[in-house]
């Protein structure tokens, strides 16, 4: 940082002449003078500060032959010298004072909370945001206008970047990581439970989890599994998905069924013989009893096997 050092160039005029006009002062006395003078006069009345000085330069030997001239010279220079190293530190504060002040790390995160809330969905604006710094070691000067905008791929929940940038009076960004945080009931095994179960209610629990920690298809209320299969154990609090789940065999290999043909206003309905199992659908292989043809169909919600209408 660049100090203004036209006050160290005035300190050092100011020096100059208080040194001129003391030394012009003190020229009327000599050593002598200064000697008896201060002898003379120490019972009387104190001594004058000028003439404690003369007294000191007598007895340690700092005046010269040339009288005190040199010896009060010395001194000031050493005064003068002391003034001006200490002068650019004088100079360095109050230039310290003087710049800009800071942006708060509590108005940065201020701006980033609002941008990041502006933009969840409506039903989505009690989430938690939690902002990430700025380090306590980071200082930024103060803007007229703080800006903040998605730095990278712009997630509703989770983990996010946001960047905070400044264009006057002095550009400055930086990138702050973000987490979104949204409760939302989902359901869960409540104990463990192996493939092939068939769920019921008191098999599932309902939990509070954050949003952006839920699998794909994770399923909010438990009537959508009642009823469904597992294809796949799951341990106890394990969030239960849609692609975990697969409706009841609702036709056996070798069962009776009944196979239905409809098109065109026309519905036929002949016996038939299932092939294989079959969940509602599914497609699956039966046979007409009556004709002994092997015929392809879909099982319903109520075990019937749905026929395309030959043309």
């Amino acid at each position: 940082m660049q100090g203004d050092w036209r006050p160290l160039l005035d300190v050092r005029a100011a020096v100059r002449r208080v040194v001129r006009t003391l030394l012009l002062k003190g020229g009327r006395y000599t050593r002598r003078e200064a000697v008896s003078r201060g002898a003379g006069t120490a019972s009387r009345r104190k001594r004058t500060t000028l003439e404690r000085f003369f007294v000191a330069s007598a007895r340690y030997g700092f005046a010269t032959r040339h009288g005190h001239r040199h010896a009060l010279a010395r001194h000031l220079a050493r005064w003068a010298a002391l003034v001006l190293l200490a002068a650019p530190f004088g100079l360095s504060l109050a230039a310290a004072k003087q710049v800009t002040a800071w942006e708060s790390g509590d108005s940065i995160r201020q701006v980033v909370e609002q941008f990041v809330r502006g933009r969840l969905p409506e039903a989505s604006r009690d989430a938690r945001v939690t902002v990430q710094g700025p380090a306590a070691g980071l200082h930024f000067p103060r803007c007229a206008r703080l800006q903040a905008q998605n730095f990278g791929a712009a997630n509703p929940f989770g983990a996010q970047t946001v960047e905070v940038s400044c264009a006057a009076p002095q550009a400055w960004s930086l990138y702050l990581p973000v987490q979104v945080a949204m409760p939302q009931g989902a359901v869960v095994a409540a104990r463990a439970l192996s493939a092939g179960h068939v769920l019921a209610e008191a098999d599932l629990a309902v939990v509070q989890r954050d949003l952006a920690s839920l699998p794909a298809g994770a399923l909010t209320a438990p009537a959508a599994a009642v009823g469904q299969v597992l294809q796949y154990s799951v341990a106890a609090g394990q969030s239960i998905t849609q692609s975990m789940l697969a409706g009841p065999q609702l036709v056996h290999d070798g069962q009776s069924v009944s196979l239905v043909a409809q098109g065109q206003g026309v519905r036929l309905v002949a016996l038939g013989k299932a092939m294989e199992n079959g969940r509602q659908g599914q497609t699956i292989l039966a046979r007409n009893v009556q004709s002994g043809r092997v015929v392809s169909g879909v099982v319903d919600a109520s075990g019937q096997i749905l026929v395309a209408m030959q043309p």
